[in-house]
């Protein structure tokens, strides 16, 4: 704080602080005589006959003592501004803003109180010039010892600031030893001159410089810390020897602190080792704390960070372990996966199982890991082959086990080929159009049913190729749609007016065609199917059968009063009204089915009041649905489509004819006897028929089975229409 002058008898003093360099200001010596001035000035008029010209000399002394108080007030209070105001006071400032101001303010000063003597009278300047220069003497003292004190101290300031650069400056060239050599000795430099200026004693000198030796090595690893904080601990444990104890102390304190997780994390992530017998050899500390790390600075550490440093290092691995074994699981399953889809992946090594499972438990992994890639890149292969193709070669691929080549490993990889090639056959068969959707094979393509355009033409598309499908994957029952899409379809048409269902299922029946439609109706298996099959099925000249189930169907579940006696149990049906079906078909589901359509057509027939007789609907029901029933060798058969049992009974004897002087073996029993012509025309004569699925075609029976042809397939009697 700057001193603030005080006045006693007109003389201002400062308070001295003990250490400012302040000291009062000194008493003025007068070099006129002041005091004879003012005490003429002061007499009374006593000679009245030199009354006037002695009240002239009095008021003269009076008025030169007046100006110099008022002169000397006005350079007491220039002197209180310039000095000693507590904002901008030169005794206020301090450091660099001291030194740069003492010129100046002392100029102003000299400058200011010479204006002031400058404008008075002779006699007043002359009364009062030698105190105001006195005034400026000792303004001028004290300013002159101030702006020493403080120069010094800016000097120092300097210093001190330049060192604290230069630390910095390390901290950020931490690595470079030539850098940090030159500013260790720029700073030694510096220490010369503050010692100086502290008049510092060799012992003193010593100590600075220790200080600001431990001060540059400890921004050194500050700054090597934020980077590399092991790096730092590391040099620092072989280079610490110069510095104070208590400072070396304090850095590998902080430095531990620093870098104690990411040595654990380097003990954690050391590659492993193993010995013959897949056991871990070169992590002995995980087992023993003691035990060398293999890291010089862990092991240097003082015991108790040592041994927190490897408890850390110990959570570190087995979580590590864990993690790493559930990503590398996760990448084989992700692999898996993209080779099902028929991308290739690059395949791991044997070194990386063992990198993280050890050579006994690793080699198992990887020979398991080889079979599955296989099985699954053979999954996607193998998926675009045909059936016959698949077999062909999983038969190239088996191993001999008598080669002097063979190995377990190669049986193991045919194994896992096996399987996928089973997988393959299994999912075609369970879902062949989903499978093809899947695949984009055979032009399928996943199907808006709700968008009717492009249903008819997707059904359309996959009728032309279903043939090729059938054939290729060996599909014994056939699907023109996924499963997902038959339930919206059936779906779909549920929510279509029951007057319009017919025509869309018509619609279904154009884009599919015979053979398509046939497999639909199929799939669909239910009274949409049904209707589907009765429309396909609706011969030369038949009534609307379809038409009649449909309606039939509706007015049986909406309870309509011409329909309400007919019996619905779709196993026993009305048994007075379907006893035609007796002995018709062996399969009873197809018995159940049959019969539930003709009680739908014979509910159609009444509804539509074509007659009110329910036996007369039955009857014509089953004509449309089944045909004409006849009795045939004590078994019942049905012929379509205008065809009869005389049709059957003139393609049998034709037939008979035909094979009747033939020696070589033509058909099969079901225990696989084989017949000549020459037998089989004498087995015609007397032999039991069955319908089979497709119209006006005939099965042979043979005790409990049918006749085969010598290639395996059931012998057919077809009487055309």
């Amino acid at each position: 704080m700057p001193m603030v002058p005080t006045f006693q008898g007109n003389i201002p003093r400062v308070r001295d602080t003990g250490g400012s360099g302040m000291v009062s200001a000194q008493p003025v010596t007068p070099r006129t005589d002041y005091a004879a001035v003012m005490r003429e000035a002061m007499k009374p008029i006593h000679d009245t006959a030199n009354a006037v010209s002695e009240a002239l000399k009095i008021n003269h002394a009076r008025t030169v003592k007046a100006e110099s108080d008022d002169a000397d007030n006005r350079a007491m209070a220039v002197a209180d501004q310039l000095m000693y105001d507590p904002e901008n006071g030169y005794m206020a400032k301090q450091g660099k803003n001291a030194m740069e101001a003492y010129q100046s303010t002392m100029e102003n000063l000299k400058a200011e109180f010479d204006k002031i003597v400058g404008g008075l009278q002779p006699a007043t300047r002359d009364a009062v010039a030698s105190r105001i220069a006195d005034r400026y003497q000792s303004a001028l003292r004290q300013a002159t010892q101030w702006n020493a004190r403080q120069t010094q101290a800016y000097h120092e300031e300097s210093l001190l600031s330049h060192k604290a650069s230069l630390n910095q400056s390390v901290g950020n060239n931490y690595g470079n030893e030539e850098f940090i050599a030159k500013t260790w000795a720029s700073i030694q430099q510096d220490n010369e001159a503050l010692a100086k200026y502290k008049g510092l004693s060799e012992e003193g000198k010593k100590l600075l410089n220790q200080e600001s030796y431990d001060e540059l090595i400890a921004a050194r690893y500050a700054g090597w810390a934020q980077d590399d904080a092991t790096g730092a601990y590391a040099h620092f444990i072989t280079h610490s020897e110069e510095l104070s104890p208590q400072v070396r102390q304090k850095i590998s304190n902080a430095l531990l602190a620093q870098s104690q997780d990411s040595f654990a994390m380097m003990m954690a992530m050391q590659e492993v080792q193993y010995d013959d017998k897949g056991k871990v050899k070169n992590l002995s500390w995980m087992d023993n704390p003691l035990a060398s790390t293999g890291i010089a600075a862990v092991d240097a550490m003082p015991k108790e960070k040592r041994l927190a440093t490897v408890l850390k290092a110990r959570q570190y691995r087995n979580s590590f372990v864990s993690v790493s074994e559930s990503e590398f699981d996760s990448s084989i399953k992700n692999q898996y996966a993209k080779l099902r889809l028929g991308q290739p992946q690059e395949q791991y090594t044997k070194d990386d199982f063992i990198r993280r499972y050890g050579p006994v438990k690793g080699e198992k992994e990887y020979s398991t890991y080889l079979s599955n890639y296989a099985q699954n890149s053979a999954y996607w292969t193998f998926g675009e082959l045909p059936d016959q193709d698949i077999y062909s070669a999983l038969k190239a691929f088996k191993p001999d086990p008598k080669s002097p080549d063979f190995t377990a490993e190669q049986q193991k990889n045919y194994e896992a080929l096996v399987k996928s090639a089973d997988e393959i056959v299994r999912e075609r068969k369970k879902d062949p159009a989903q499978f093809a959707i899947d695949r984009g094979m055979y032009g399928f393509e996943r199907i808006d049913v709700k968008n009717e355009a492009q249903l008819f033409q997707g059904l359309k598309n996959r009728s032309d190729s279903l043939s090729q499908m059938k054939d290729q994957w060996d599909l014994k029952n056939p699907r023109i749609l996924s499963t997902d899409e038959q339930k919206e379809l059936t779906e779909y048409i549920s929510q279509i007016e029951p007057a319009k269902q017919l025509e869309f299922i018509r619609k279904l029946g154009a884009a599919t065609g015979r053979e398509g439609g046939e497999v639909l109706a199929a799939q669909m298996s239910d009274k949409y199917g049904l209707a589907l099959t009765l429309d396909l099925d609706n011969f030369a000249g038949s009534e609307n059968s379809a038409f009649y189930y449909l309606t039939g169907s509706q007015a049986i579940e909406e309870g309509q009063p011409k329909v309400k006696d007919i019996e619905t149990n779709k196993t026993d049906g009305r048994p007075e009204y379907i006893e035609s079906l007796n002995g018709l078909f062996d399969d009873p589901d197809l018995r159940t089915n049959v019969a539930d359509t003709v009680t739908g057509v014979a509910a159609g027939i009444l509804v539509s009041g074509k007659t009110s007789s329910m036996r007369t609907a039955f009857r014509q029901a089953e004509k449309l649905v089944i045909g004409d029933v006849y009795e045939f060798r004590g078994r019942k058969i049905f012929t379509r489509n205008g065809r009869s049992d005389a049709n059957v009974r003139e393609r049998i004897f034709s037939l008979r004819n035909k094979l009747k002087n033939k020696k070589e073996n033509v058909v099969q029993l079901p225990n696989k006897q084989k017949l000549t012509g020459e037998q089989f025309a004498r087995e015609l004569a007397t032999a039991q028929l069955r319908n089979s699925p497709d119209d006006n075609k005939f099965y042979v029976i043979s005790g409990s089975g049918v006749v085969y042809d010598l290639q395996g397939n059931p012998f057919v009697i077809d009487i055309g229409g």
